[in-house]
């Protein structure tokens, strides 16, 4: 995809961290791939040693050509807090 290099090095100036996926089917897994993708952004941010404090903002995005929730809403937005 043209652009994507420069998008992601950008993302890394600011300070966030973007993980997008576009899932066709429901395999019913989607809550624990986000959950793996989350932990894997993080692991990438720090090295050995490194205080949990610099972890930087991620987020992680689906868009889904299926309705996950089966609610009828197109949009879902969902904030976790520590």
């Amino acid at each position: 995809m043209p652009g994507v290099s420069a998008w992601i090095s950008m993302c890394r100036i600011i300070k966030r961290f973007y993980n997008i996926e576009i899932p066709t089917t429901n395999t019913g897994d989607l809550p624990k791939r986000s959950r793996y993708y989350q932990s894997v952004l993080d692991m990438q941010q720090l090295n050995k040693g490194e205080r949990y404090k610099n972890l930087k903002r991620t987020y992680i995005i689906f868009i889904c050509t299926f309705d996950l929730f089966r609610m009828g809403r197109h949009v879902y937005t969902f904030e976790n807090q520590c």
